[in-house]
């Protein structure tokens, strides 16, 4: 084993259990804080802190598969093998999705909420470097250039949506080993199967975020939803309107 993981638990752990998983340059307390407020008091949350992201974190950023490795034996530390919701958001949504196919894990209901299932090639690093530039500024109250939020769903409601989600402390190196991890990640050639019901969300303002429904449909062999919200760029739901993520999370408990 790696690493154990920083599992934040939280609520009865006989209860049925929900994984959340943040993305790049969150911290788990600032973006699931009013997801894990509510469900806590019925169900059991667990909420990892990935490396760098919070400040007593282990390990480090390699692959989104080995990451999900380093999680899952976390878990089976703590005797928890069975997971009635897992959500993740961003590379949250990739590490999820990995672990949901590994199947060490038994993961009953998936959501993954605006992830990359697709290798960027070649633009790995160029790509890599700038969003981490522009994140590292994002912590500090700067808007990302015009590019960037255009490509996220943003006009110049970044800042609001999404500074306060961050992790304050988070590196530009960090940034730049997370964004690389997840735009390297890719499941065409995997031959592991989703089992359960996925749901794919995302907001319509999202460039990419739809042109992953069939990747992720060709890996399924059961229901797989999709679940658009109107208005909104990437991870803007979670950051403004969150009671929308609980209210999907709750269909399926």
């Amino acid at each position: 084993m790696k690493v154990n993981y920083n599992l934040n638990i939280v609520g009865d752990k006989t209860n049925k259990k929900i994984l959340l998983i943040h993305g790049v340059g969150f911290s788990y307390a600032n973006c699931f804080k009013s997801i894990i407020a509510k469900l806590s008091k019925t169900y059991c949350i667990i909420s990892p802190e990935l490396p760098g992201h919070g400040n007593n974190t282990l390990g480090r950023l390699s692959s989104v598969e080995d990451v999900a490795e380093d999680l899952e034996k976390s878990l089976m530390l703590e005797d928890i093998v069975n997971i009635e919701c897992a959500y993740g958001i961003s590379l949250g949504a990739s590490i999820a999705l990995q672990i949901s196919l590994n199947k060490k894990i038994n993961v009953n209901n998936l959501i993954i909420d605006g992830g990359q299932y697709e290798s960027m090639g070649e633009m790995i690093e160029p790509f890599s470097k700038v969003m981490a530039e522009q994140f590292d500024n994002l912590k500090n109250g700067i808007h990302l250039i015009e590019d960037v939020r255009k490509g996220m769903g943003y006009g110049d409601n970044d800042v609001i949506t999404l500074k306060h989600m961050m992790y304050p402390f988070i590196t530009r190196d960090t940034l730049y080993q997370a964004f690389k991890m997840a735009y390297k990640y890719d499941i065409k050639n995997k031959v592991e199967k989703l089992t359960m019901p996925v749901c794919i969300m995302f907001g319509k303002k999202e460039t990419y975020a739809s042109k992953y429904i069939d990747l992720i449909r060709s890996k399924s062999i059961s229901d797989v939803r999709v679940v658009s919200f109107d208005n909104v760029g990437h991870a803007e739901v979670l950051g403004l309107n969150p009671e929308l993520i609980i209210n999907e999370i709750e269909k399926v408990l």
